[in-house]
């Protein structure tokens, strides 16, 4: 097992939950904008206060009833957020970023040929890229880290594609009918017509799958 399957293996809870990978996304923007103002440590208490009012809950109780749990234990449950107690007794948390000392470009391969390769887990890196050859897609990079199973990259794809076509009105009826062709073409693909092959082209070495067997793994130069 490599650092980055380390990494992901150590996400104990369900990740690829809509509400979980939404909270883990507002506390890395959030952490991005400390570190961006010279800060690094940030206090438990306020941030959890900050997350139930910003995803609109009624209140911090409220929140930690949807965790099932303690906000601190929530943290605890990822290897890249680290929990400490300063002497006055308050915690506080910094995020660590994944294990890359060994980190190389590497092209992942999966054939997804039955629903258990649709629930694969995927932990998709900021420079990472997914094709798909059979029908000439991709899925490019977007400068953010996405975790969730190979079914709901491939639905959130659907879905960016057919809100995109439907509120911008540059689009021609032509160019409008290939997008909405493309997105048959995936919906296929969950449907599991045939038999196809997701190809995860990472620059940076840091994207993993889990579970990892299965997965073709390739390192470029």
């Amino acid at each position: 097992m490599n650092d980055q399957e380390k990494f992901l293996d150590g996400f104990h809870i369900d990740v690829s939950h809509q509400e979980v990978e939404r909270i883990l996304s507002e506390i890395e923007e959030y952490y991005k904008v400390v570190r961006e103002g010279g800060g690094e440590w940030v206090m438990l208490e306020g941030m959890s206060a900050f997350l139930a009012q910003d995803l609109g809950y009624e209140d911090v109780d409220e929140f930690e009833d949807a965790l099932k749990g303690p906000f601190e234990a929530f943290l605890g449950q990822f290897p890249h957020i680290h929990i400490e107690t300063r002497p006055d007794g308050k915690k506080v948390f910094r995020l660590v970023d994944p294990p890359a000392h060994q980190a190389k470009h590497t092209k992942m391969t999966v054939h997804v040929k039955e629903k258990s390769d649709l629930w694969r887990v995927c932990m998709k890196s900021e420079n990472s890229r997914i094709v798909i050859p059979e029908i000439e897609f991709e899925i490019g990079s977007d400068s953010k880290r996405h975790i969730d199973t190979i079914y709901n990259h491939i639905g959130q794809a659907i879905f960016n594609l057919e809100s995109f076509v439907t509120e911008d009105t540059r689009y021609t009826a032509e160019e409008k009918l290939n997008i909405f062709e493309t997105t048959e073409k995936l919906r296929g693909l969950l449907d599991l017509e045939n038999p196809w092959t997701l190809i995860l082209d990472d620059p940076s070495g840091l994207s993993a799958f889990k579970p990892s067997e299965g997965v073709e793994v390739v390192e470029l130069e």
